[in-house]
Parts: C-alpha cells; structure tokens; sequence
C-alpha cells in the first residue's frame, strides 16, 4: 500500500464519527422501567364502630418515561416525565360485636394509575450516572368499604366503590450505565408522599378534594408508597 493510500485510509477513519459512550448522558431519551410498589394507606373510619385502621399496598406496575438531560460542569441537570400503569391493591378485614350482634368490616384500595413530573441532577461515577430527583406526583385509584352483620346476614353498609385522585410529592435515587452506545440499564428508587399534601390542603381549607371519602372510611396513604424499579433508557443522541 502506497503511502498515499496509507493517509487516505487514516484520514477516512478519523472521519467516522465516534460512538457515544457513557460519558455522554445528554440530551432526550425515552424508556420504560418494570417495578414493584409497596406502602401503607391509612383509613379513618367516620361513623366510629371500627375506627382508625391501616394496611398494606402492594402490587407489580410498568412505565413509559421520557425526558431530556444536559452536562453543565460536572453535573448532569434535566427533567423526567413517567407515567406508571399497574394494580397496587391491598384490604383490611376485621370483626366485631355491637349490641349483641357480630359485623364483618371489609376496606380495600387500589392504585391503578400513576404520574410522575421531576427535575434530576446527577454525578459521574466511573461508567455510572448517579442521580436524584425531586417533584411531584398524581395517583388514581379506588377504595371500596363495607359492614356485613353476620347475625343478620345482610349488609349494614353496602359494599361501595368511589374512584379518586390523589396529590404528592416525589423524591428518587438511583443509577445508570450504558449497555450500548444508546441503550442504559438502570435502577431507581422512587418515595411517594401524600401526607404532606393533605397536610398543606386541609390547613388552607381544600384538603377534602384531596382525601376521598367512601362511605363512612376516609381514605389517605399518609405512610405513601415505596417504588423499585429497573429501567431501560434509549438516548436519541
């Protein structure tokens, strides 16, 4: 090969664009993630024969995510929108005895929607992107309550389903590498909090918008719920 032939090939070669590795976790990028949602929703009962109860929620989702990143300095700055699809569902069944007669308690509740606006900042550690973020978060659900007496066999309060919507804060933490030029692998812990919401609400005089009443149960998730989830990330850059 002539030395001609030689710069022309070296040249061609430095031409080709380089791929993006994973230093470089900028611009927008869609994905989804696969997770598991746990927590605790707390029910005060308003005709005060069973009281004040709480149980757990549990339940697998899925979710659609897009958003954008940008380097600026050392640290990584940008915004995440999530929409969360899933059954996290769990119920309460207690029994008692009132005036002689035995009634069956029964509260259930269920998330079905969620959806996710928050802004994230991150560092570089080695191949990973470590990040946090902080906003807020929609939930949409149902809660159902009843009272069953036993000795009569009919229900003193007929089983009654009301769907609401719920307002929260969000919090996260977690991390990224790239798999291939484009494609991430991550994990993401998410804290869903809507007992600080219902707080700010009811102190300025809106919270009842925010706290569905069924029946004689109230319905809250003051505990708010747990997410892990792992994600795979596409970067159109």
């Amino acid at each position: 090969m002539g030395k001609t032939k030689r710069l022309s090939v070296l040249f061609a070669m430095c031409m080709v664009p380089s791929p993006i590795h994973a230093q470089d976790f900028i611009g927008q990028y869609f994905g989804s993630s696969a997770g598991i949602t746990s927590g605790t929703t707390h029910t005060e009962n308003m005709g005060g024969r069973f009281g004040d109860r709480s149980f757990s929620l549990s339940g697998q989702d899925f979710s659609a995510y897009t958003g954008t990143i940008a380097n600026i300095g050392t640290a990584y700055w940008g915004y995440d929108a999530e929409y969360i699809s899933g059954a996290i569902s769990g119920s309460s069944t207690e029994t008692n005895v009132f005036g002689g007669q035995t009634v069956r308690n029964e509260r259930s509740s269920q998330i079905n929607q969620l959806a996710v606006v928050s802004t994230r900042y991150g560092q570089k550690l080695g191949q990973w992107l470590v990040f946090g973020s902080v906003g807020g978060v929609v939930a949409k659900g149902s809660a159902t309550t009843s009272e069953y007496n036993e000795s009569t066999m009919s229900y003193d309060l007929s089983p009654e389903t009301n769907e609401f919507t719920k307002l929260g804060a969000a919090l996260g933490i977690g991390a990224e590498t790239f798999l291939t030029d484009r494609l991430s692998f991550g994990v993401n812990l998410q804290h869903f909090n809507f007992s600080t919401v219902d707080y700010v609400l009811n102190t300025i005089g809106i919270g009842e918008d925010n706290e569905p009443v069924v029946g004689q149960a109230k319905y809250g998730f003051d505990q708010g719920l747990n997410r892990v989830s792992m994600r795979m990330t596409w970067y159109l850059q």
